[in-house]
């Protein structure tokens, strides 16, 4: 049975290995954000190698660019300490 996500007009079935990369390539870590273009493009901004790829209705692969563009963000946790008293 397929997985449906969303709700009223706004379902989606989801398509495990839609997206068709060339060999050795791969998104590395979760898509952040997809957009759909008017020619049916799909941009997807991932946190890999290659953070934007584009691919066309079909999940086929047409092009990537940004590699090398951003870094990883180390983050600290500060914890806020209360007086005791």
């Amino acid at each position: 049975m397929p997985t449906i996500l969303g709700t009223g007009a706004h379902r989606y079935e989801v398509v495990d290995n839609w997206a068709k990369l060339p060999p050795g390539r791969e998104f590395n870590a979760d898509v952040a954000a997809v957009g759909v273009d008017k020619q049916d493009r799909v941009y997807a901004f991932n946190r890999g190698k290659h953070p934007m790829v584009v691919l066309d209705r079909a999940g086929n692969f047409l092009r990537s660019w940004a590699r090398g563009s951003f870094r990883a963000l180390t983050v600290s946790t500060w914890r806020r300490t209360t007086p005791s008293g």
